[in-house]
């Protein structure tokens, strides 16, 4: 079971992630302290509720592509389960408009882009609206800022554009416990950045092109999102950085400064 959990913890590190930086060594930590939780007692997330005709679908804690075990003990969302509920509420008839309330930091690159675009398609249909229920950071802000319209609760924030990739280098520290690991592989590649050496020049500028190429394919879609210019994105929405309500409504990244009861009200009339 150890290695079991150091092989996630590896592979966690290793993936892109949309994601808050601290939150990512969050994430190690839990894995580390993981005790075969209880799967079965356990709910992966929140159910959607209706208020009068209006379907509020959580997007909430650290989201990640397909339900897994951090979905279980972090309390986070599957972009695949949001899209499935999502589907539901935009076929509803009863529904004659929904609101994504997101409380996240973020999370997997995996499936973003798929969720974001289905939500971009989706405008005209019924009205959709996305509001940060206090934080919309990196993954989330890119699935938010695909609704018709952003708001931010009052104390809320929004933003962390950007993408972050990790190694981890226990050459040391296997040296120390007299351990020494010889990998045998197959393709030029297989073994670039392995955890059991320094991270090597080549393997390093492997990992910037990847983390790169989300980084730009998650600004493509947030300027497409908000009919800006891609430089604008890149200049002007924090750079990485997360943003208050009013400092995210003057830079253009949202459209209203509400709570979700004021805004259930706006839509409502």
């Amino acid at each position: 079971m150890k290695d079991s959990y150091r092989r996630i913890i590896e592979a966690v590190l290793q993936s892109p992630w949309a994601i808050i930086p601290g939150e990512l060594e969050v994430i190690v930590s839990k894995y580390l302290t993981l005790r075969q939780p209880n799967f079965e007692a356990r709910k992966i997330g929140p159910s959607s509720r209706h208020v009068r005709n209006i379907a509020v679908l959580p997007l909430y804690g650290i989201l990640v592509h397909r339900a897994d075990v951090m979905t279980y003990f972090s309390g986070g969302t599957s972009t695949l389960e949001f899209a499935r509920m999502f589907r539901r509420a935009m076929a509803d008839p009863s529904v004659a408009a929904v609101v994504i309330e997101i409380d996240s930091p973020g999370g997997s690159v995996y499936g973003c882009d798929e969720l974001a675009s289905e939500i971009h398609d989706a405008r005209g249909r019924k009205k959709i609206c996305a509001i940060s229920n206090s934080q919309m950071a990196a993954a989330a802000y890119w699935i938010g800022s695909a609704a018709d319209a952003v708001s931010c609760t009052p104390g809320g924030e929004i933003g962390s554009i950007g993408v972050i990739g990790a190694h981890t280098d226990e050459s040391k520290a296997m040296e120390a416990a007299g351990l020494a690991i010889t990998l045998i592989s197959a393709g030029k590649f297989k073994t670039e950045g392995n955890p059991y050496e320094p991270l090597g020049v080549n393997a390093r500028a492997a990992m910037q092109h990847r983390v790169d190429q989300y980084y730009g394919q998650f600004v493509k879609a947030v300027a497409s999102n908000r009919g800006v210019s891609q430089t604008a994105v890149r200049a002007g929405y924090g750079q990485g950085r997360m943003l208050g309500a009013a400092e995210a409504m003057r830079a253009g990244m949202i459209d209203h400064v509400e709570t979700l009861d004021q805004m259930l009200m706006r839509i409502a009339h």
